[in-house]
């Protein structure tokens, strides 16, 4: 290696020395904090929050419809939540009814003298953002039967051919058939 070529490397490692030194990467460690006596009087900048506008796509398909989510089997004393999505409008009312239908019982009484247990009021249409609309309502089967029963969900309280509506069915035993223990 010739003495210039010897000469250039020095030359570029003190430079980079330099460089490192200048920037602050290589140094001795302070003994003593060195802002003791600094003021230091810095704008303190807090951030503001956007509410965010959500602007939803236009519904393309404009044919009313109601879902049920799945309800489980219950037993007489449950109180239960029943609910689902819809299209329809937020703060539109819907008719429920949760009933026994009279084909369904397993008693051996005159339909005339029959009794049927059930449950039916009305529940509003929530705002779910951008996503279908919710509703929901609770189920109280104290004073049910052990029976099939039939729940249907509309928007008009008569039934009609113009109206929306969808309906499922779940069943509810006897207490003394409840398990002791239930898995969790």
């Amino acid at each position: 290696m010739t003495p210039l070529r010897v000469m250039y490397a020095l030359l570029l490692v003190l430079v980079m020395i330099c460089i490192l030194i200048s920037a602050g990467c290589i140094s001795q460690p302070a003994t003593e904090n060195r802002t003791r006596n600094a003021s230091v009087s810095a704008p303190i900048i807090t951030p503001v929050v956007t509410p965010v506008q959500i602007q939803c796509p236009p519904q393309k398909d404009i044919t009313p419809w109601i879902i049920i989510n799945p309800v489980s089997n219950h037993y007489v004393g449950d109180v239960f939540e029943i609910n689902g999505t819809t299209n329809l409008k937020e703060k539109e009312e819907l008719f429920f009814n949760v009933y026994e239908p009279p084909h369904t019982t397993p008693y051996q009484i005159s339909p005339a003298t029959r009794i049927y247990s059930g449950e039916e009021g009305v529940t509003e249409i929530m705002k779910n953002d951008c996503r279908p609309n919710i509703w929901s309502f609770l189920v109280n089967t104290s004073g049910f039967r052990p029976s099939y029963y039939h729940v249907l969900v509309s928007n008009t309280k008569n039934t009609t051919w113009n109206e929306t509506w969808n309906d499922t069915f779940f069943t509810i035993y006897p207490v003394a058939s409840k398990p002791l223990t239930e898995e969790k």
